[in-house]
């Protein structure tokens, strides 16, 4: 049987290396605010990741990391298993929420067949899920992803009230059309997406 709304995926990777995934993306986000603090960087450059998420506005984000594509497609053997789907990887994303924060009801593109949300530490944060007009929530304890039809699916996350809590979301494509989001290869930053 396919996938058809969400399944949820226990401990998928372990305790050891969400922690050093949640470290490393931490890193990235202070990496992140000297670069452009010491004009290292331009304001505004994505390259590196950002804080100016179009979804979550000051969270820091970023789009391709090679150690979150690595993740990519470490996971894919299991994702093609648990979804019954043949799968292609498309891109990962990562994002550091902190308090206050809020990530709005949508759905994915069109790289985004089936989606994931792979908590990898900080404070518990439910993400919920629409369906049939009726809110469901999931609490994911870190090493635990939630696999779901991001482009039928609305979903979303209400107000953070943690002090942080990071998330790596790996997205898959169910045809051989658009494989590393139109990127020559994995761990390439948004300029190398071909439209």
């Amino acid at each position: 049987m396919k996938l058809t709304n969400y399944k949820v995926i226990k401990e998928i990777i372990s305790q050891e290396l969400c922690e050093f995934l949640s470290n490393y993306l931490s890193l990235k986000k202070e990496v992140y605010k000297t670069m452009v603090k010491t004009s290292y960087i331009p304001l505004g450059s994505r390259d590196f990741g950002t804080l100016d998420d179009r979804q979550v506005p000051g969270a820091f984000s970023i789009y391709g990391d090679p150690a979150f594509d690595i993740l990519l497609e470490k996971v894919l053997p299991i994702m093609c298993k648990e979804t019954n789907i043949k799968l292609i990887p498309t891109y990962s994303y990562a994002r550091s929420y902190s308090t206050g924060q809020e990530l709005k009801k949508h759905i994915d593109r069109t790289a985004c067949d089936i989606s994931t949300t792979l908590n990898i530490g900080g404070d518990s944060w439910p993400i919920y899920f629409l369906i049939k007009e009726k809110k469901v929530e999931i609490n994911l304890k870190p090493g635990d992803m939630i696999a779901y039809r991001g482009k039928k699916i609305l979903h979303g996350r209400d107000v953070f009230k943690g002090r942080y809590c990071n998330q790596v979301f790996l997205h898959y494509n169910d045809t051989r059309k658009g494989i590393y989001d139109n990127r020559v290869h994995l761990g390439l930053p948004t300029p190398f997406v071909k439209k």
